[in-house]
């Protein structure tokens, strides 16, 4: 008898992680010259009148780090080592991750500049279980800014942090 509740209880812990893990990726590989495990969820998106932003979380080997792609109509601009992400959580509390690599220098496409940004992943506790108020991006000529409305960008770490674990 103790077996069967036993099992029933590891079984249904196990569906209930197999089915709250809804992921999605981008990448999903090793590398064939370093055999490093990559990941990258599918990013999210969300519209702020004439500017486009996606974000996805990633890992390179034990690297975890936020992946932003912004587009915008507004003048060049770069990302360097000084320039923060910046995100103000539901709970409150802030936080703010550095740059550890710019992957697609700013470039006019169409009209519209485009860049992407990879900022390391820190505060794993702090946001893990918070949804996403606010993110500013901070540039060469100064930041953008947006509110997070849409469901899946405010809940990008509580939904995907897991995937990439």
């Amino acid at each position: 008898m103790k077996c069967i509740i036993i099992l029933i209880v590891f079984v249904s812990l196990f569906l209930n992680n197999a089915i709250a893990q809804n992921c999605s990726y981008e990448k999903n590989t090793i590398d064939e010259f370093t055999d490093k495990t990559i990941l990258q969820t599918s990013p999210e998106m969300f519209i702020n009148f004439s500017e486009k932003v996606k974000c996805s979380l990633g890992r390179i080997d034990s690297l975890k780090f936020i992946l932003l792609e912004l587009t915008t109509g507004k003048s060049l601009y770069k990302i360097g080592k000084e320039n923060l992400l910046y995100l103000i959580l539901d709970n409150g509390e802030k936080t703010q991750f550095e740059p550890i690599e710019l992957i697609v220098f700013s470039n006019k496409i169409h009209g519209y500049n485009n860049i992407k940004v990879a900022y390391e992943l820190r505060d794993l506790e702090k946001i893990k279980s918070s949804s996403i108020s606010k993110m500013r991006v901070t540039t060469s000529d100064g930041f953008f800014e947006y509110e997070i409305k849409k469901k899946g960008a405010k809940n990008l770490f509580i939904e995907q942090l897991s995937c990439i674990n």
